[in-house]
This record gives structure tokens, C-alpha cells and sequence, in this order.
């Protein structure tokens, strides 16, 4: 074994390599000391999200793109199906009442503007059964790219709420952008 350390492993005619080796090794161990770091709470970060999306009774839905790309547990009961791939990749508006699909169309509209809206619609259910949701509804970035993230609790057995519909969503959404609720969750999502 060579007893003059790394002094043994250059090659004289090749130290141009040394300079982008140190940084190299710099860069190696800062990002191992920085993932030693972020472990712990990035693994936290995951639990919680998990908690949520398991324990909700609410349907949450994340659309980008029109389709369909993350659905729980609720949401599928809401539909009347049984297993997630029944609804990733599919289109939003399959699972949408066609005489709601422009609302949902332009209350999405409005979404863009990256306020969070609530507002009510109608469900279609896999046996043709009709549910009407309260949907809250909030922009977000899910795997690098924009989404639409909506909680939906199922009003059917409550009723629509009568006319007092609009005031419901002003101060609905006004509570939801104070609170962040929706933003947040979304950002565990997409972490």
C-alpha cells in the first residue's frame, strides 16, 4: 500500500481533473449531510400526509389536465367504485353531472386566479346514481405541474343549500383563503 495518500493517485501530467475532483467530493458529502437533515422531517411530512388523505371522510380529487391524477378512498365510495385505477387517467367530466359541467368549467376559471372557490355540484355515481358535493377547491403544483385540488363532502342526505348558496361560498372561500387549508394540503401532497 502507498504510504503518500492521494499525492500516489494523481497523475502529474493530469491535475487540470483535481480541481472539479475536490468540488465533487465537497458537493457529496454536503448533500449527505443536508439528506441526513431532511430525513427525519421529510419522513414526518409523508406520515402527515398520509393521515390526511387516509382519515378524511371527504373525497379528494387532484385533476391536472383535465384527468384525473390522484383520488382517495372517499372519493371513490362517492362514485360507487372500489379500486383507484377505475378513475386515474380518466377525464374529470365523466364523473361530473352534464348539466353541471359548465358550472364546474367556469368556477374553475375563476380557480385560476389562485384564490380558493367553493361552490356545489352534482356527482355522477358508477350505477348512474346522482350525489350532490360541496366542493372546495384550491390550485396547486402536484409532480412539478399545475393542478386543481378538490375536497368533496357529500351533501345528498343534507340537501342543497337553499338560497343561501352564495353567501355560503363567499364566506366559505373567504374562510378557506384566510386559513390556507386547501394550499396546504395540497402542498403535502405534492411533496
Amino acid at each position: 500500500m502507498p504510504q503518500g495518500g492521494a499525492a500516489d493517485y494523481l497523475l502529474k501530467d493530469r491535475l487540470v481533473r483535481l480541481g472539479p475532483a475536490v468540488v465533487n467530493a465537497i458537493e457529496t458529502i454536503r448533500a449527505e449531510k443536508q439528506r441526513k437533515l431532511v430525513g427525519p422531517a421529510l419522513q414526518e411530512s409523508e406520515a402527515l400526509n398520509r393521515a390526511i388523505v387516509e382519515n378524511t371522510h371527504d373525497g379528494l380529487v387532484i385533476v391536472s389536465d383535465g384527468k384525473i391524477v390522484f383520488a382517495n378512498t372517499p372519493f371513490l365510495e362517492l362514485c360507487g367504485l372500489k379500486h383507484e385505477s377505475e378513475v386515474i387517467g380518466q377525464p374529470e367530466e365523466r364523473f361530473i353531472h352534464a348539466d353541471d359541467r359548465e358550472l364546474v368549467k367556469n368556477k374553475s376559471m375563476i380557480r385560476r386566479s389562485g384564490a380558493p372557490i367553493m361552490y356545489e355540484y352534482r356527482v355522477l355515481a358508477a350505477n348512474n346514481e346522482t350525489r350532490t358535493v360541496q366542493a372546495s377547491t384550491s390550485p396547486i403544483n402536484f409532480l412539478g405541474r399545475r393542478a386543481t385540488l378538490r375536497l368533496l363532502r357529500d351533501v345528498t342526505k343534507t340537501g342543497p343549500i337553499d338560497g343561501a348558496s352564495n353567501a355560503w361560498e363567499t364566506e366559505a372561500a373567504q374562510r378557506a383563503h384566510e386559513d390556507g387549508v386547501l394550499t396546504e394540503i395540497g402542498r403535502i401532497i405534492s411533496s
